[in-house]
């Protein structure tokens, strides 16, 4: 068993309530006995944990789970704790207690307001690092730099909480589609087919996501393409039609007068007045 512990000295500082800061920190390596901890009441400050290797049992609302790698457990204030990591997976856990006035309102804005598990991809084990080092050596303005790594952890775990589904990964790559020229084409069953779902599925699920039908999304962005360039060009209006992927410029000033009130031309010219 490998253990690292490291705290600021308290005489460095006198204003630790006016601040986020690290109350303690450290990495255990367990190979030969499991390090458990429980405490009932928790503690009056905030602690986090997170699972480089191996696995770890923990309770969190009167239910045991278990955390592995990428995992982070992180414990609320006064919450209670119990939580063991376990030496038959060889793991390896990083650790920090921290508090101050601005740490409340801090995780509320990353909405870290209760005790939780969040999976990372992010390798934050480098931030934890940071921050035992920062603790060890105690260089100048140390106390900041710590508390600098912690609230990189902080937020890199409040931007998986943020992440998209994969269904909504797929309708933003859809949306870029749409917003690109090249692929202006595309039909409504290709981009059914992108989100692996049925043509009519496609059209519902689209439109509960963006609160528009895939078609009026589209063609709303086409428009908007089209008074760009109408706006800031001197392409001809055949030009800016067959840019934008129209075979048929009648079709084209059609379909723009039909969501402007106006034809490509007069709108162009009621522009410059």
């Amino acid at each position: 068993m490998f253990i690292r512990t490291t705290h600021p000295d308290m005489s460095d500082q006198t204003t630790f309530d006016e601040n986020m800061f690290v109350v303690s920190s450290g990495y255990y390596n367990l190979k030969t006995k499991n390090l458990s901890c429980t405490r009932p009441n928790g503690r009056n400050d905030y602690f986090l944990y997170y699972v480089l290797k191996g696995k770890s049992r923990y309770v969190m609302n009167g239910e045991e789970c278990f955390a592995e790698a990428g995992d982070v457990v992180f414990y609320n204030i006064y919450d209670s704790q119990s939580y063991s990591h376990l030496c038959q997976y060889h793991s390896q856990i990083y650790w920090a207690h921290f508090n101050g006035l601005v740490a409340a309102p801090f995780l509320q804005e990353l909405k870290l307001t209760k005790s939780m598990k969040i999976h990372t991809e992010a390798n934050i084990s480098i931030y934890f690092e940071n921050i035992l080092n920062e603790l060890t050596f105690k260089k100048k303005l140390y106390f900041g730099a710590a508390a600098n790594n912690l609230a990189s952890i902080l937020i890199a775990i409040s931007r998986e909480l943020e992440k998209k589904t994969e269904g909504e990964a797929k309708f933003d790559y859809v949306i870029s589609l749409m917003h690109s020229l090249e692929n202006n084409k595309m039909t409504l069953m290709e981009y059914a087919s992108l989100c692996g779902l049925s043509k009519s599925q496609f059209i519902r699920s689209f439109t509960d996501y963006t609160g528009m039908t895939p078609m009026r999304y589209k063609n709303n962005i086409i428009i908007k393409d089209a008074q760009w360039y109408l706006l800031n060009t001197d392409l001809a209006i055949n030009e800016i039609a067959a840019m934008l992927k129209f075979d048929n410029v009648y079709y084209f000033s059609n379909m723009f007068k039909k969501h402007t009130g106006l034809s490509p031309r007069q709108f162009r010219e009621k522009a410059t007045f």
